[in-house]
C-alpha cells in the first residue's frame, strides 16, 4: 500500500498560489472583472490596507516610484496628462481645497516658482493673456484696480454706468457690517464675480464685440462682491447655487444676452 506523502500548509499555500497565477495568465479579462468586483465590495477596507501598507513601507515606496519614473519618465508623464484631461473638474477641486486650506503656503510656493523660471511664467502669461478668456480676465483685472485706484483712462469705462465712488460703496456694501474697502483689502478679501468669467464667456462669441459684452455683464455690480480670499479660491469658477443662476437670468435680461449668441 503506498504511503501518502505529508503535505505541510505551507506546500499547500505555494500549490494554491502557483495554480492561481497559472489561472489569472490564461485568464486576464476575468481575473480583472474579479478584482474589480473585489474592491467595489470591499472599497473601504482595501483602502485601509492601502493605508496601512504606505505607512509601514513609505520610504521603499517612494524609491520603488522614483526608480518606475526615472526608467522610462515619458511613459509616466503621458499617463499623468492623461489621467488629468479625464479628471479636470476633480483635480480643479482638489486644488482648489488644498490651497483654501493654505493659501499662504501655495501662494509662495508659486511665486518661488515664478522666480525661478521668469522667462518661462512670463511666456505663459502672455500666451493666456492672448486667449479670448484671458483678454476678458485681463481686461476685468485692469478695470477692478483703475476703479480701485481712481484712475480712470481707458475707453472701456465708457461701457460701465458707475464710478469709483459708486464701486466702492457697492463693494462696501456686501462687507460684513463696520468693515470698510481698504480694511477687507489689507485682510485679504478679494473682489469676487458671482457668475463666473468663464461661464459668461462660453454663452457669447469672443469676437471683439462679444468680449465687450461679456465685459459689461461680467462687471454689473449685481455681480461684483467682496469675499475673504480663500473662500473665493474654494469657489472656484463654479455655478453651484439657485441664487447664481437667478442672477445669470436677471444679467442676460438686462443685457439682451440670448442663447442664440454662442
Amino acid at each position: 500500500m503506498p504511503t501518502l506523502k505529508k503535505v505541510t500548509r505551507r506546500d499547500a499555500l505555494a500549490r494554491g498560489r502557483k495554480q492561481a497565477r497559472e489561472w489569472n495568465a490564461a485568464n486576464p479579462e476575468k481575473h480583472r472583472d474579479n478584482n474589480h468586483k473585489w474592491y467595489a465590495a470591499n472599497r473601504e477596507r482595501e483602502r485601509e490596507k492601502s493605508r496601512k501598507r504606505h505607512a509601514a513601507n513609505s520610504g521603499m515606496i517612494a524609491e520603488r516610484k522614483r526608480k518606475q519614473y526615472e526608467t522610462n519618465p515619458e511613459k509616466h508623464r503621458k499617463r499623468g496628462r492623461e489621467w488629468y484631461a479625464a479628471n479636470l473638474e476633480k483635480c480643479k477641486k482638489s486644488a482648489s481645497k488644498r490651497y483654501a486650506a493654505n493659501p499662504e503656503k501655495y501662494r509662495g510656493i508659486a511665486n518661488k516658482w515664478r522666480r525661478a523660471n521668469l522667462e518661462k511664467s512670463s511666456t505663459q502669461a502672455r500666451r493666456h493673456n492672448r486667449t479670448p478668456i484671458g483678454r476678458l480676465r485681463a481686461m476685468c483685472r485692469q478695470t477692478t484696480f483703475a476703479l480701485e485706484t481712481g484712475v480712470l483712462d481707458h475707453s472701456r469705462f465708457d461701457l460701465l454706468y458707475y464710478g469709483p465712488k459708486e464701486f466702492i460703496a457697492h463693494l462696501e456694501s456686501t462687507l460684513p457690517e463696520g468693515m470698510v474697502f481698504k480694511q477687507a483689502r489689507a485682510t485679504g478679501y478679494q473682489v469676487d464675480h458671482v457668475v463666473p468669467l468663464s461661464f459668461i464667456s462660453k454663452m457669447l462669441p469672443m469676437n471683439e464685440a462679444g468680449r465687450l459684452l461679456a465685459f459689461r455683464v461680467s462687471s454689473d455690480l449685481m455681480n461684483l462682491r467682496m469675499i475673504p480670499g480663500s473662500e473665493n479660491m474654494s469657489k472656484s469658477a463654479t455655478m453651484s447655487t439657485p441664487e447664481q443662476f437667478i442672477l445669470l437670468n436677471k444679467l442676460c435680461k438686462k443685457y439682451g444676452v440670448t442663447d442664440d449668441q454662442d
